[in-house]
């Protein structure tokens, strides 16, 4: 069976940079996937993709003694390289597990959560845990709470040998964060590269439209 190289990589020290998958189309995860990126994340909470598209690109959860994960089925071995039969003895030690922390709760409960075995990672979502860290009257969290609560996550995940994780918008902010000790980074999302690259090319273009308007068809 094919070992999963990303969460060997992130047991003996270096960044691993990955981005999130949006679009729902399969064949853009076959194009992405041939990017270079050492891994991609299929989002399905803030986009149209199924469970059924998801099939084709991932295979997830841990089988028995350690997990509840049904035995059945061989589409998930096809990610693998393998059959079956291998895929059930050898899949628990080569699945990654990756818990979000995007609630100031988590942050408050580090220590608890990030030390439960089996852990590979912990991912933040930067806008979420700041969206959780608002005052009453709706205010946003200061810059020195953010960074308050960063250092902490990622502290904790130093502590219980657990690569720290976080999405970025860009390379540069990516490089920026793998220097402080982040290991586990998304850049931003392949639609986002798309529309990115599109208003690069657009607008060295005469006709291009001016900031903030729309095209007109």
């Amino acid at each position: 069976m094919r070992q999963n190289a990303v969460k060997h990589a992130l047991k003996s020290g270096p960044p691993s940079v990955g981005t999130w998958l949006s679009l729902g189309s399969i064949t853009a995860a076959r194009f992405m996937a041939r990017a270079g990126f050492n891994w991609l994340t299929t989002d399905i909470e803030h986009s149209h993709v199924d469970w059924e598209t998801a099939t084709h690109m991932f295979a997830a959860m841990r089988y028995p003694p350690v997990g509840n994960r049904s035995v059945g089925g061989s589409v998930h071995a096809l990610n693998f390289g393998t059959n079956a039969n291998d895929y059930y003895a050898h899949a628990n030690e080569e699945l990654l597990v990756v818990l979000q922390c995007e609630h100031i709760t988590a942050v408050e409960n580090a220590d608890a959560i990030f030390s439960v075995p089996g852990i590979d990672a912990i991912f933040v979502g930067p806008n979420d845990l700041a969206q959780s860290m608002r005052s009453k009257d709706n205010k946003p969290p200061s810059a020195q709470a953010t960074k308050e609560a960063m250092d902490h996550i990622l502290k904790t995940c130093k502590k219980y040998g657990v690569a720290p994780g976080l999405h970025t918008g860009s390379a540069d902010e990516a490089n920026a964060r793998i220097a402080e000790g982040w290991q586990f980074i998304a850049i931003t999302s392949e639609s986002k590269m798309m529309l990115n690259g599109a208003a690069q090319e657009v607008n060295k273009l005469p006709t291009a439209p001016k900031k903030g308007e729309m095209a007109k068809y």
